[in-house]
Parts: structure tokens; C-alpha cells; sequence
């Protein structure tokens, strides 16, 4: 029934040499994104009223090119604040969170929900805006009787852009985005980078939504591991094109039509007085 050091430890190890790979790609190549684009309420909640069990894992904000890290094990944020809270200021700059649990015997709950809103402040320029998402999902369960099923889901302006949903149920079933693929139990794993591309007009806002649930169990001598990684970042910003100005009257049109009024004016005065 107690949480496995090693396996954590290995995971560990990786969710840090991504985040590391992504920092050094970021001390190398970022740049400040314009003034036109605006993202100041970039967020990160861990759950710790709903999660529970024998888990642990990070998340973090990557603000102008500096990391800020929370640690959580159970439903407990054992190191830094919740929810982390930053802006966005420069390419590869973005937010990130991970979590583990290998159990046997017992039960475990992990969730997230992470924020990103992107407005367009310009009055006339169209930007396109990359986002690049890195992620690990990884569920495996044993025995007679265990499960693991990791759900990960990005929204944008609330419609679902992308998900990925694994189930190792060593009873019932694997799934595979919520559809049963034949096998029962063991592991099972999907892994990606993805670039994400949105076109923003003049004072468009763009919401973002990342959503991660964990949850499993073991039951009958044998085992629920899981673990998942994910970062979202700021790849690019592009000036697309700047709108077209409203259109303004040639000085020789306004003469004219001034001229005109002035006209009418006149044909009227003389209508009364005769």
C-alpha cells in the first residue's frame, strides 16, 4: 500500500529534464512577444479538495523566462503556492504539470485545471499565435481487479481541440478515448508535440482550458501505475496584416458636398420668401 520511491523517482527525472530542455530552449531562442498580445492571467489550480491517495507530482509557470514550481503529494501542496498565477511575456514562456501514483490496495484522485487568456489589444493588426503542447500519458494496471485512466483535455473558447484519454482496466477493459480496444490491463502510453495555431483579430480573446483528471485503484493483488506530463507554451506571435482603415472623405469631397448643403440652403431661403 505504499507509494513506490523508485518509480517515482525515475518520473521525476524526466518531468525535470523536460522542463529543463524547454528552459534552455527558452534561454536561447525566446523573445518578447509584442504589446499587442496580452496574456496576464495565465493559471494553474491543483485540486486538493477532490484528490487524494498515494500520488505526487509538480506543476509550474514559466514567466519572462523564469520557473516557478509547486509540489503536491496527496491532496497537500507540500512546496510553493496554489493556484500559481503568472504572465506570459516572451515565446516559450507557458505553463506546465505533472503527477504519479503507484499503489496496490488502495485508491487515488489527481486533478488540474490550468487558464490561459490571450487578447488582442490592437485596434488594426491581425496576429497569428502558435502554442506548442508536450505530453506524456502513461496508465498500466495488473492483477485481477485494478485500473488507471488519465484523461487530459485543451479547450479553446470552449470547444474541445484536442484530448487524450487512456484506461487500463485489468477487469473490465482497456479503453482508448473512451472506446474499449480489446485488451484488459497492462500498459499503455501516447505521447506528442503539437503546434496549435489561432488567428486574432482586432480586440479578439482567445480562453484556453487545460484539463487533467487521474484516477484509479487495485483491488486484488496487483497494481495501478500511471503518471502524465504536460506544458503548454507561447510558441510564436505573427503580425498577419493590419486591417484596412475606414475609409475618409478627399478634401475635394467634402468641398463639394459642403458646397451642396450650402446650395440647398440657399434654394430653400428664396422658396420662403417668395
Amino acid at each position: 500500500m505504499s507509494f513506490q520511491q523508485p518509480v517515482w523517482k525515475i518520473f521525476v527525472g524526466f518531468s525535470f529534464a523536460v522542463i529543463c530542455s524547454v528552459c534552455s530552449i527558452s534561454s536561447a531562442y525566446a523573445g518578447l512577444i509584442t504589446s499587442d498580445i496580452n496574456i496576464v492571467d495565465a493559471s494553474i489550480t491543483f485540486d486538493d479538495v477532490s484528490s487524494f491517495g498515494e500520488t505526487a507530482g509538480d506543476f509550474s509557470v514559466i514567466e519572462g523566462g523564469t520557473t516557478t514550481t509547486s509540489i503536491f503529494a496527496g491532496d497537500t501542496v507540500t512546496t510553493g503556492v496554489n493556484p500559481l498565477l503568472g504572465t506570459l511575456t516572451e515565446t516559450d514562456d507557458g505553463i506546465g504539470f505533472s503527477g504519479a501514483a503507484d499503489v496496490s490496495g488502495d485508491e487515488y484522485l489527481i486533478g488540474f485545471d490550468s487558464f490561459l487568456s490571450v487578447e488582442n489589444s490592437s485596434l488594426v493588426d491581425i496576429y497569428q499565435v502558435f502554442f506548442k503542447l508536450t505530453f506524456s500519458n502513461l496508465v498500466n494496471a495488473t492483477g485481477d481487479d485494478a485500473y488507471a485512466d488519465s484523461e487530459f483535455v485543451l479547450m479553446a473558447n470552449g470547444s474541445e481541440i484536442f484530448f487524450s484519454d487512456l484506461l487500463s482496466d485489468s477487469l473490465y477493459g482497456n479503453e482508448i478515448g473512451g472506446v474499449l480496444n480489446g485488451d484488459f490491463g497492462g500498459e499503455m502510453t501516447e505521447s506528442d508535440t503539437l503546434l496549435f495555431d489561432f488567428i486574432l483579430n482586432p480586440l479578439d480573446i482567445l480562453d484556453l482550458e487545460l484539463i487533467w483528471t487521474l484516477e484509479g485503484g487495485e483491488y486484488d493483488n496487483g497494481s495501478s501505475i500511471a503518471s502524465f506530463s504536460q506544458f503548454l507554451s507561447v510558441d510564436s506571435v505573427t503580425l498577419q496584416q493590419t486591417a484596412p482603415p475606414q475609409s475618409v472623405p478627399e478634401p475635394t469631397t467634402l468641398l463639394l458636398f459642403a458646397i451642396g448643403i450650402l446650395g440647398l440652403g440657399r434654394k430653400n431661403t428664396l422658396f420662403r420668401t417668395k
